[in-house]
């Protein structure tokens, strides 16, 4: 065999067999590495195991070779909290701890935390076998990689995709950015919580980001800025909406009430991001008009976005206000920003894993509540 060449076990060629014979699949669930016992050894046929392992790891990726569709690539990422060891040996197991494929493996020490560095490490694993079609291609989402080609090319088509709807973001269910001919210039050292004027903004390439406070962008590529009025009652309910121009569709979002700035969010924009309507429960209402309604989202980080208002119920304690569906809902029960429209106090409201929204304490008076939150689901 070659030098780092790899071959595939007798029980390795014994379970392709088998797969051919019953129309089954082969799986390959774990990437294993060793050192050797100190020096390479060439492997054998008739091993069940690496001389010495070291480390071992679920399977991150399992792909046919696009140029030899005989050529399986199994990939597996040796995380920075693994090391203290040289790798000299590989081998692909299945979930049966059956030792499928073994080979060298070009000699590389890989450091752990406490030495001072660590690196985290892609490994790649070519077997080849005359009937590709046996090898159960299934793995764990969880802990999928992709290639280099493959996100550049996802990246590319985003970048085009975002250029293409640059100046219409009703098409992502978010407010437009309207034309910037006459935009107001920001300009470097201006503070972001200064700006309450209604209207739109924008900041050329020139101007160095980092100078500009309370800003949540750390690029000095430029970007817009939309400042509206969330309702029609209050020039103390605003939204500032920023958008910027060059990465990949990217929003940031904060509300001021009553001269107070709330956190800045980030929501990565995709093709069917769009906001969807909340349905109130026990008496609560939405507004009669369409911008100020309650609404949520989740981005493509897993983030779940909820704004607007609801109004007309009772705040008694652990009353739902309206429960959003599968695939919206965190893990456990959550405490989320709300405020009370009477008074600019926060009301305390909480969703649990259900999805409901409830009151966590009666208040004495009804009140229109206005939502700026967002929490993890998960992607």
């Amino acid at each position: 065999m070659a030098q780092y060449g790899t071959i595939i076990t007798n029980s390795g060629l014994a379970q392709i067999a088998n797969a051919q014979a019953t129309q089954t699949k082969v799986g390959l669930e774990y990437i294993a590495l060793g050192d050797g016992n100190g020096a390479h050894y060439i492997p054998t046929q008739n091993q069940s195991a690496l001389v010495n392992e070291v480390w071992r790891g679920a399977v991150a990726n399992v792909t046919i070779d696009p140029a030899n569709s005989n050529r399986i690539i199994v990939d597996g990422v040796i995380p920075t909290t693994a090391g203290g060891f040289t790798i000299r040996e590989i081998g692909v197991f299945d979930a049966q701890n059956q030792l499928i494929a073994v080979g060298q493996y070009p000699e590389k020490y890989k450091p752990q935390l406490s030495e001072g560095t660590a690196e985290e490490i892609l490994i790649h694993f070519v077997l080849e076998t005359n009937n590709s079609d046996i090898v159960e291609l299934s793995i764990d989402p969880s802990i999928i990689i992709a290639s280099r080609k493959y996100v550049d090319k996802k990246v590319d088509g985003v970048e085009r995709q975002f250029a293409e709807h640059l100046d219409n973001f009703d098409a992502h269910g978010l407010n437009k950015f309207y034309s910037l001919a006459h935009a107001q210039e920001i300009v470097i050292d201006m503070d972001l919580n200064d700006i309450k004027t209604l209207g739109n903004y924008v900041s050329n390439s020139a101007n160095v980001t980092t100078t500009l406070l309370n800003c949540p962008v750390t690029t000095n590529s430029g970007f817009t800025m939309k400042v509206e009025r969330v309702t029609g009652d209050s020039i103390n309910f605003l939204r500032q909406t920023i958008k910027v121009n060059h990465q990949i569709p990217t929003t940031f979002e904060r509300t001021m009430i009553n001269n107070v700035f709330s956190p800045w969010y980030k929501i990565i924009i995709t093709s069917n991001l769009t906001w969807i309507e909340a349905t109130p429960q026990n008496g609560w209402q939405q507004p009669m008009e369409q911008y100020m309604r309650l609404q949520y989202i989740r981005d493509s980080l897993g983030i779940v976005h909820v704004r607007g208002e609801i109004l007309g119920g009772a705040i008694i304690k652990d009353t739902i206000i309206t429960t959003l569906p599968v695939g919206y809902r965190p893990t456990s029960t959550i405490p989320i920003q709300v405020i009370r429209a009477n008074d600019a106090s926060f009301c305390p409201i909480q969703i649990n894993s259900r999805g409901e929204i409830t009151i966590m304490q009666s208040l004495s008076a009804t009140s229109t509540l206005r939502f700026n939150s967002n929490f993890f689901v998960g992607v």
